[in-house]
């Protein structure tokens, strides 16, 4: 089972990078997309998931998912892995942007299920196998949201793109179900690994055996996802559960408002290029900047200005 890579390079805290767009959500800014990879590989962050459901990379037109892409690549420069997410509701699309990522040196590539239109299982392990091999030599991570997609990745589906491609590195899971996230450790082969994708259940899943998790609460306060790994790596778990309550309550902050414009206003806030959201996502209310805002008071690590990486 995959040979393509080694399963250590995509573990711990992979942050599910944020996309700044200029005002009105108009454009992609390169500048503050390049920097605020610096910033996250500068806060010790493992690998960097940008163009997800985080990064509003289905709100892109194919085009400017190229671009951004080779943005992240180019700045990154081979210091932590890359794996860009490829999903698209069509199976063409997904494949030419799989191709675009081999050649531009993404590290490895993510694929969601197609979205919107609901889809037998026959139908998406073809769209599974079809990006997967479109790339052989490129690991592939299956990404299982089927809140957001409408289909849902099984252990069977999973199972058969795994036996079908070698270059299946394992799957990111943000059912947001425990029950269902230990399926997939079990089912997963030598050589692959399990993702969590909710920030609130980080710690049991390494308890589970996955080998981290795909944050999207990192892009705006790496230290605290860092925390409970850095914990639980070292045995202590009480301290990685406490880290993991802190986590939940940063959570429960952000979503005072829409949640993707809480995470770039508060980047903004702390002096960091968050940019704006792109429509139909909307930005903050004044009500629900100051109600964001007055939640993260009892944090010490979160103060205007400067870039709070660390604690």
């Amino acid at each position: 089972m995959p040979g393509v890579d080694q399963p250590g390079r995509f573990q711990g805290v992979i942050t599910a990078l944020l996309t700044p767009f200029t005002r009105g959500g108009q454009e992609v800014d390169m500048g503050a997309l390049k920097g605020l990879c610096e910033w996250q590989i500068k806060a010790g962050i493992h690998c960097l998931f940008p163009l997800g459901t985080t990064g509003e990379g289905l709100l892109l037109s194919p085009e400017e998912r190229k671009r951004a892409a080779e943005a992240v690549v180019e700045q990154v420069a081979g210091r932590i892995p890359v794996i860009l997410h490829v999903g698209h509701i069509s199976t063409s699309v997904s494949c030419d942007l799989a191709l675009h990522a081999a050649a531009t040196g993404a590290d490895a590539v993510a694929v969601i299920a197609p979205y919107f239109y609901p889809l037998d299982e026959e139908a998406l392990v073809n769209h599974l196998v079809a990006v997967a091999r479109s790339v052989p030599r490129l690991p592939v991570f299956l990404y299982n949201n089927p809140a957001t997609a409408v289909n849902s990745i099984s252990r069977r589906v999973f199972r058969r793109v795994s036996q079908a491609c070698d270059n299946i590195m394992g799957l990111k899971d943000s059912s947001k179900s425990l029950e269902i996230l230990a399926g997939f450790v079990e089912e997963r082969e030598p050589g692959q690994v399990v993702l969590v994708g909710g920030d609130g259940l980080v710690y049991e899943a390494l308890e589970l055996g996955a080998a981290g998790c795909v944050s999207s609460l990192s892009g705006v306060f790496p230290w605290a996802m860092l925390d409970i790994y850095r914990l639980w790596q070292t045995g202590d778990k009480e301290g990685a559960r406490s880290a993991q309550t802190r986590a939940r309550a940063l959570q429960q902050a952000l979503q005072k408002g829409p949640y993707y414009a809480s995470c770039k206003k508060i980047l903004k806030w702390m002096g960091l290029p968050g940019g704006e959201v792109r429509p139909p996502m909307r930005d903050l209310t004044a009500d629900e900047e100051r109600m964001v805002l007055e939640a993260l008071e009892g944090f010490q690590h979160v103060k205007r200005g400067g870039t709070h990486g660390t604690p």
